[in-house]
This record gives structure tokens, sequence and C-alpha cells, in this order.
């Protein structure tokens, strides 16, 4: 009785492991379809194609394309959040920290483009988005910096200069080499700082 019930409980415990390889997969195709050809092009079929499965057995694990974005949304969140606490644990005050997290996210865009659309709904991407930028953690770091300051005008502001100069960075408005780029967010957070 103790083997069977042993043995029912690998298989149970290898069953969990292929279902979760199988939606990494299905996850890590679309932004591999998405990077190639454009989030217009991600679709259900053509992710079964490059994962060899059929449509039904993706379907088994995301009900649409759209839960497909969801899922890729959430999970860009969690490692971006993740980069803003690596980046105000190193910080020494919380002007550094505010620093941190803007060019944490210049990078964090840089290095996983295809996160940062869907996080975002960028590139034609449009997806419910379940998690999003922790704008309190945010707010507590400005509300150090300014304690009589509205946090949510502050953020905002915030908000608008970073995730607009990132915008215009990814769309290759400007073509500047990467080293410059952060030298111009770092000026415009500066500022930012100064005027608060």
């Amino acid at each position: 009785m103790k083997n069977t019930d042993t043995m029912k409980s690998v298989a149970k415990a290898r069953r969990e492991r292929e279902k979760f390889a199988t939606r990494k997969r299905i996850l890590d195709e679309a932004l591999l379809l998405a990077q190639k050809e454009g989030w217009q092009s991600v679709s259900i079929r053509k992710i079964a194609s490059a994962i060899e499965y059929t449509p039904p057995v993706v379907y088994e694990y995301f009900e649409s394309k759209e839960q497909i974005f969801t899922a890729l949304s959430s999970d860009g969140f969690a490692l971006f959040q993740q980069q803003c606490e690596n980046a105000v644990a190193v910080a020494a005050h919380a002007r550094e920290a505010i620093m941190n997290i803007s060019l944490a996210m210049m990078r964090f865009a840089n290095e996983y483009p295809q996160y940062y659309q869907v996080m975002f709904n960028l590139e034609g991407v449009v997806c419910k988005n379940e998690k999003s930028l922790n704008a309190t953690f945010i707010k507590n770091i400005l509300r150090e910096i300014s304690p009589d300051s509205d946090a949510d005008n502050l953020f905002l502001n915030w908000w608008a200069i970073v995730h607009g100069f990132v915008n215009i960075c990814m769309t290759d408005l400007i073509h500047l080499p990467k080293k410059q780029k952060e030298d111009f967010l770092t000026t415009f957070i500066q500022r930012f700082i100064r005027s608060i």
C-alpha cells in the first residue's frame, strides 16, 4: 500500500512538472513570436505549431491569446518588481532609490522589450493586466524625498517622465547610444527631484 501511494505521489509530481514545463514553453514561444514577427502575429495556432502540439493542447492551458498576454504581463511585472527592489536595496537614500528605479525601468525595457510591451499594452498588445506597476512602492520612496507633497501627483509626474522617455527610446524616434539615453534620463530625474 505504501509503495502504491509513493508511486502515485511521484507520478503526480511528474505530471505537475510536465504541466509547468508546457505552460512555460507556451509563454516562451509567445515572447519569441512577438520578437520575430510582432504581437499582432502571435496566435494560438503559431504557438502550438512551434512547440509541436495541436492548438487544443494550448487551449488546455490558456482559453485565448489574451490570457497568454495577461500571464506574460504578470510575469513581466513580477520580474520588474524584483529589479526595483534590487535597485532600492543598493541605494543609500530615497533620492538615489528613485534614480535607480528609473534607470532600472529603462534597462528592463532594453533587456526585455516584449515583456515591457505586454505589461503596458504597447505595440498592439491588448490584455487585461492582473498586475501592474507597484505605485505604492514608488510613492513611499517619493514621500521620503518630499513628505509634504502629494505623493499621487509626484508619482504621476515621475511616471510621465520615465515611462514617456522609455517609450520614445523604444520606438527609435531618437537614435542614441544606450549610455546617452541613460544620461538623458538621469538628467530628467535629477531635475524632477530638485523640483520637489
